[in-house]
């Protein structure tokens, strides 16, 4: 399978407030998914066994934060409930389009002296993922 570049994402929060566009200034986009696993293991079992269990899911974001910023900043605030949709290669149709529900559970500025001003948000997955086309 070709490798694609990272600049294409495309990411949009939809939430009570609207619908922003994340990827203009992101730098960073981080999407991780993980499952319970219920240990089996019993009796003269010689090796671990394990059930899956629950899922869960988080995503970090990493963005430029630009001056005078505030739409951003007021659509990210922490407990916000909402949508991410999430295009790695770009919204061209067929190719993958994954919807997350989610709940802003933080967010971090980093303001270093010489550089410029990063935004980072978490992301804490709050129902079932679904993986489609655009």
């Amino acid at each position: 399978m070709p490798a694609f570049s990272g600049k294409d994402l495309n990411i949009q929060w939809i939430n009570p407030a609207g619908t922003i566009d994340l990827s203009g200034d992101f730098r960073q986009l981080q999407y991780n998914t993980t499952s319970d696993l219920i240990d089996q293991t019993a009796g003269a079992d010689a090796v671990k066994t394990y059930l899956p269990s629950l899922k869960d899911s988080q995503v970090q974001l990493t963005a430029i934060y630009q001056s005078g910023g505030t739409a951003l900043l007021d659509q990210v605030a922490d407990g916000t409930q909402g949508t991410l949709l999430v295009s790695p290669q770009g919204t061209t149709a067929t190719y993958r389009k994954i919807t997350i529900p989610a709940i802003v559970a933080s967010r971090n500025f980093a303001q270093p002296y010489a550089d410029v001003v990063e935004l980072s948000v978490t992301f804490q997955g709050n129902g079932a993922i679904t993986n489609g086309a655009n």
